[in-house]
């Protein structure tokens, strides 16, 4: 599982990826449900990794990398937010290739050092935090405006948001849950839109 999900990481070593820059990196549990052209624009204006976040980094199940902060003596405040692996953004892949490269190196490494690789409910997303923790990297200013986290513990969404995307959150392993709510809320979305066309004719026909 680690290295599967330490592919996302390694986007900055395929030669075609640098062809489409800016990049926008989202996990299959993501809908898009508004543009995002104009987000994509001010990703340009920033040397910075963007990011967004999700929980506390303090969390029961480790999913923020909290004992590599306590292992490194790196302290953090109580209410500190841990960043989703699962979206970020950049606009050249050559500012940010090294920060990523030591994010699968620390892993790797780790594993290494441990004698597992499953140490991690979330994988790589420990490594994901710590690392540009460390280094300061990372900016939650773009993307937290235009990710809405929903977690599959809450009633499904019955209309859209339209902050631009929307992530299902249900907990490591639990894949039918978000299947379920994101089903439904591409239903809502196809409702909308179809109110939407409706609407025009409507206006149309009455000019």
């Amino acid at each position: 599982m680690l290295d599967y999900t330490l592919a996302r990481h390694k986007i900055v070593d395929l030669e075609i990826a640098g062809m489409y820059q800016p990049i926008i990196y989202l996990d299959t549990d993501i809908i898009r449900d508004a543009p995002l052209e104009a987000l994509m624009q001010v990703v340009t204006l920033s040397p910075d990794l963007q990011v967004t976040t999700e929980f506390l980094l303090r969390s029961e199940n480790d999913h923020y990398g909290q004992s590599l902060f306590e292992a490194d003596g790196m302290g953090f405040v109580p209410d500190q937010v841990g960043f989703s692996s699962g979206t970020f953004a950049f606009r050249d892949i050559r500012e940010q290739r090294r920060l990523f490269h030591v994010i699968v190196d620390a892993a790797l490494r780790h594993a290494e050092m441990v004698g597992r690789r499953d140490v991690f409910d979330c994988s790589d997303q420990a490594f994901f935090d710590y690392v540009p923790h460390k280094t300061r990297t990372g900016n939650v200013a773009l993307l937290r405006k235009a990710v809405q986290l929903h977690t599959t513990y809450l009633p499904k969404l019955t209309a859209p948001i339209g902050k631009g995307l929307v992530h299902f959150a249900a907990g490591v392993g639990r894949a039918m849950p978000k299947l379920d709510h994101m089903s439904a809320y591409i239903e809502t979305l196809r409702r909308a839109r179809v109110d939407r066309a409706g609407a025009v004719v409507e206006s149309s026909g009455g000019a």
